[in-house]
């Protein structure tokens, strides 16, 4: 009995976890193919069913296109994931291609490529072909967009997305990824020399967008890019021109009770106040709501908050006097 149930909660899984087929392609142009062939290295090879486990060199053959310089593969991968890898022109991993800077996963010096896949849809994902050792296809661009969203009290159940005259403005085209602290990148490939409009969405239709004003955006509240050559835009903040720091940027004096020093605050701030109005007493929540610390019963002229203790990022500092006045403090905590 224990048999048939495990061999019908495989049957169930299986569609789960080979969701998605996803053809991977390169173009060799201006390269010596070795004669052990095109390969393809990654950490989606046991995922996909390939002997020898990830990242093996030998064991994902890529199949030549006609007399062209393209070899292609497809294979089963889960879906929702992020994967990295890299293409090899051979079979030995001393082998594989020098990834530009811009295409490469970047951080903690990680220097693969990375795609990820959003999709659940039965019909098979056709990645760009890439250049082999270059960041785009053959007449494209790269642009790598980032936003951060730390500013958002929560992200959509369909993810983060980016959407734009590069894709009809359709808003489930383009999901983007987060690698850290809430900053979402996609990359996509458009022609160069040609402007496109573009926003960020909290979800993925075009009622989700991101409410846009300042310098950086057009008569119609849209981004702008012009594509002159394989570009890393710098992160901007969900609905801002700038980054979060600035973006959210607090002057140390807040208003005529209260003065909040540093802020940015990397080890620590101090929080001014007029004694005569004592006792105070202060909390301090996180962009969610959730309380991080709290003091009641002071009477103090200065208070120092050890914001060693705080990640990186923006918080909201509640005080309130001997009145019951309450005043709410953005505190932005930036470690280097």
């Amino acid at each position: 009995m224990l048999k048939k149930f495990v061999f019908l909660a495989l049957l169930l899984s299986g569609p789960l976890l080979f969701a998605k087929k996803v053809k991977f392609a390169v173009d060799m142009s201006g390269q010596t193919i070795s004669v052990n062939g095109v390969h393809i290295s990654g950490d989606f090879q046991t995922a996909a069913g390939f002997a020898g486990g990830d990242w093996n060199s030998a064991s994902t053959t890529m199949n030549r296109e006609g007399n062209s310089t393209i070899y292609s593969v497809v294979v089963n991968l889960p879906a929702l994931r992020k994967y990295e890898y890299k293409f090899v022109n051979g079979d030995q991993f001393y082998e594989v291609e020098f990834v530009p800077e811009k295409s490469r996963v970047g951080y903690d010096f990680n220097d693969n490529r990375w795609i990820y896949i959003d999709s659940l849809n039965s019909d098979t994902s056709y990645l760009p072909v890439l250049i082999f050792g270059k960041n785009a296809p053959t007449g494209k661009k790269m642009i790598r967009f980032k936003v951060d969203m730390q500013t958002q009290t929560s992200i959509d159940p369909n993810g983060v997305h980016l959407a734009g005259s590069f894709s009809d403005w359709n808003g489930a085209s383009n999901s983007m990824y987060s690698f850290v602290n809430k900053v979402f990148e996609c990359v996509i490939y458009a022609d160069s020399l040609k402007n496109y409009t573009y926003n960020y969405l909290n979800g993925n239709s075009l009622n989700k967008s991101e409410t846009l004003t300042g310098t950086c955006a057009d008569m119609k509240n849209y981004r702008t890019i012009t594509v002159m050559s394989d570009t890393v835009l710098d992160e901007v903040c969900f609905s801002s021109c700038l980054d979060c720091v600035n973006a959210n940027y607090n002057p140390l004096k807040t208003n005529s009770k209260f003065e909040l020093f540093p802020n940015p605050a990397q080890a620590y701030t101090i929080l001014k106040l007029n004694k005569s109005q004592a006792p105070f007493k202060f909390f301090v929540c996180d962009l969610t709501g959730r309380e991080i610390m709290h003091c009641t019963d002071f009477n103090d002229s200065y208070l120092q908050i050890d914001t060693k203790v705080l990640v990186s990022g923006i918080y909201f500092l509640t005080v309130t006097d001997g009145n019951q006045h309450s005043t709410t403090l953005k505190l932005n905590v930036k470690h280097e």
